[in-house]
């Protein structure tokens, strides 16, 4: 019966997969999350399918609930924008979590697999039998795995199927495992110190498995909170607004007005750029490197293609530092395209800050002409509760009827007043002098609320900032790689620990090892192993010229001795301090992650102390100014 139903939610599961996949709305948002998922694990596809639909099924279910929480409750611009905001963020945080939690689980499942297949290769004295016993004690994903290596050992032509299983699986960990029990079935075992070379390996490769697994875990557990922190005051500002009109019930013109609307632009534009850098401090790695297609296409027009021929032909120094800057922070971006991107952003940001203020006037002009009880509380202190009816009517009438006929309506106070005695209105002065000034107030404001010259140098203000945002999102990046070139560098050093007293080891080998594991420096890599059949020291020394990272470069300088030396003895330094690089390694994920974790708690506060002042000081101010208006009235009836 169970196997029955799990068979059914399988097949129900595939078959909203093919259609969310095959669905033009949703069909590029499927592949990146099956793209990760695929990344992490080489699942068989009905595994890859189900946790892609679940982890879509799970962000979707909240993001709705947000959705009914907050626009059906509010029905305005801003609310709208918030659960826009709020159910990008959800969909991102959501799915990076729960492949992050898979990830974890598989790294923790690869351990136990390598553990198992060491047990079994000392019972069977050989690789591919001791990998079909640990098979057994696997899960059914780690099945998977297993059945994939173990029929890659048993091709007649293994090399072939090891190039095939690298293009296919992006796993650094399994290819570095695969590659080792490719080498022993090829080559045969080594004994250094009276020890398998291969266990020896195999007990390194458990090492770095289980550094990324305790940094994994640690940030994980770091940025959970603090993330939290950062989003939740977007679901608290309509509470905020609620809690500063109940001290001043005045305030709701101000918050529901221009003024309310451009802070919750602002202090949303704060929490969605804390929220970027937060994430590019909790995972460096890039899972979906985007093809950037749409900018291609763009470039092809010839507008745009003339106006960046010119720019990149004028500045060739400038985007070749760019490029490195690229380069350095992981991104598969061309310069080129990265500033016709950033120019693009700014002319959308300008069209979108010029459609907010067209919305901005339209919207105060419709709320000029409709008064409520609480303005006329502010307006004098003489009238009492009784008359407010009438002193609403009087200004929305006499204000429509001079914005209808304005030659035929006077716009002058005194005259106003005149015209209030002639209609048959009767105020005594105060009121009537008040009732005429606001009539006044809201004929000039409604007809000043048009765009003029200010308005558009603030839009094109924003949108020169927006140009630049993508410059301060890569410096950020490129500090947050360097963290990632020094672990990555470790990393290369415990790779080469492996390889080294291989016999049959080459430095094209080493240098497509490294490149299986590199992340900031696989760019570089995969430039001098297209180069290396032409000139293996020119491509070396290009190699050492691209990267000026000084760890790397002595990398490079060793793999450049080895024409004249073996591996073995070119890189004796790591053979030496084998224990001392992962005790390093350690050390330099436990101050990579402090100094984030830092950063990120600093930057968490900042949300909750906006949130804070955007309740209380317009509440303040406010007050202040009511305060110094009524002395005012004092001094003149005195």
């Amino acid at each position: 019966m169970s196997i029955s139903i799990s068979r059914n939610i399988n097949l129900l599961t595939h078959r909203i997969y093919k259609f969310l996949k095959d669905f033009p709305l949703t069909h590029n948002y499927i592949k990146k999350i099956s793209y990760r998922y695929r990344l992490i694990s080489p699942c068989d596809s009905k595994t890859i399918a189900k946790k892609t639909v679940i982890s879509c099924l799970v962000s979707w279910s909240i993001s709705i609930s947000v959705f009914l929480l907050i626009f059906l409750s509010h029905r305005r611009l801003i609310n709208l924008i918030i659960v826009g905001v709020a159910i990008l963020i959800i969909n991102a945080e959501v799915v990076s979590r729960m492949a992050k939690k898979h990830e974890i689980i598989l790294l923790i499942e690869t351990q136990k697999m390598l553990s198992e297949v060491v047990h079994y290769f000392y019972v069977e004295y050989r690789i591919d039998d001791g990998i079909y016993r640990a098979r057994e004690h696997l899960s059914p994903d780690m099945k998977v795995v297993v059945d994939q290596i173990y029929m890659l050992l048993l091709s007649k032509d293994r090399e072939e199927s090891l190039r095939e299983y690298y293009d296919n699986i992006p796993n650094k960990y399994l290819r570095a495992f695969v590659s080792q029990c490719v080498g022993l079935m090829e080559y045969g075992d080594q004994f250094i110190d009276e020890k398998s070379l291969f266990v020896r390996n195999i007990e390194n490769l458990q090492r770095e498995i289980e550094i990324e697994i305790d940094k994994l875990q640690r940030l994980n557990m770091e940025f959970m909170g603090v993330i939290l922190c950062v989003i939740s005051p977007i679901f608290c500002i309509e509470l905020v607004k609620k809690f500063a009109i109940s001290l001043k019930v005045s305030m709701v013109d101000f918050y529901y007005g221009q003024k309310g609307f451009l802070l919750d632009i602002f202090l949303l534009l704060v929490i969605v750029c804390i929220y970027v850098i937060m994430r590019k401090s909790a995972e460096y790695t890039s899972f979906h490197q985007s093809s950037h297609k749409w900018l291609y296409r763009m470039d092809e027009i010839g507008l745009f293609k003339r106006a960046m021929d010119n720019y990149c032909e004028k500045n060739a120094s400038k985007q070749e530092r760019l490029q490195r800057k690229l380069r350095n922070s992981g991104a598969n971006i061309r310069s080129r395209h990265f500033v016709l991107r950033s120019f693009l952003i700014a002319l959308s940001v300008f069209f979108l800050s010029m459609g907010i203020t067209v919305y901005i006037h339209i919207s105060n002009k419709n709320r000029l002409l409709v008064v409520k009880s609480h303005e006329i509380e502010m307006l004098t202190t003489m009238a009492k509760e009784s008359q407010y009816e009438s002193m609403i009517n009087t200004i929305e009438n006499y204000t429509k009827n001079h914005l209808e006929k304005p030659d035929l309506m006077a716009i002058d106070k005194e005259q106003i007043k005149r015209t209030f005695k002639e209609d048959g209105i009767i105020y005594n002065q105060q009121i009537a002098d008040a009732l005429a000034g606001d009539i006044l107030r809201r004929i000039n404001q409604y007809n000043s609320h048009r765009i003029s010259f200010l308005d558009l140098l603030i839009c094109f203000l924003i949108s020169f900032i927006a140009y630049y945002l993508p410059d301060i999102i890569l410096m950020y990046s490129s500090s947050v790689s360097r963290d990632a070139m020094e672990d990555e560098v470790n990393q290369f050093n415990a790779l080469i620990g492996m390889l080294m007293h291989n016999e049959t080891m080459t430095v094209k080998r080493i240098l497509q090892e490294m490149e299986s594991f590199a992340l900031v420096f696989k760019q570089s890599l995969r430039m001098c192993i297209d180069n290396y059949s032409s000139g293996d020291l020119e491509a070396l020394k290009e190699l050492k010229e691209r990267e000026p990272y000084e760890p790397f470069r002595r990398i490079v300088d060793n793999l450049m001795r080895c024409d004249d030396m073996p591996i073995s003895q070119a890189f004796n330094e790591i053979n030496i301090e084998i224990d001392g690089y992962m005790a390093k390694r350690r050390l330099a994920n436990e101050k990579s992650i402090k100094k984030r974790a830092y950063r990120a708690y600093v930057l968490a506060a900042l949300p909750f102390l906006l949130l804070f002042a955007y309740g209380i000081m317009p509440v303040l101010v406010s007050s202040v100014n009511e305060i110094n208006q009524l002395l005012d009235e004092l001094k003149n009836t005195i």
